[in-house]
């Protein structure tokens, strides 16, 4: 039997100044979205498009470095 996804959440608080400036250009850039969707974008779901972005990131240098 599969057990479900544990219930995770996080503060801003918690997070380094580089997220939270990430973090709250994110919120400012999808304010109309959030508005016209009534959704509001959780701090979990930002800091994983923060990784994805970093680690392209880092493929790319890795990539140039070749």
């Amino acid at each position: 039997m599969k057990e479900g996804i544990d219930v995770y959440t996080k503060s801003i608080d918690e997070c380094s100044l580089l997220f939270k400036e990430f973090y709250y250009q994110l919120k400012e850039s999808f304010q109309k979205v959030e508005k016209y969707y009534r959704i509001d974008i959780p701090v979990e779901e930002a800091e994983y498009i923060y990784m994805y972005i970093n680690n392209m990131k880092e493929s790319q240098s890795n990539e140039d470095d070749e």
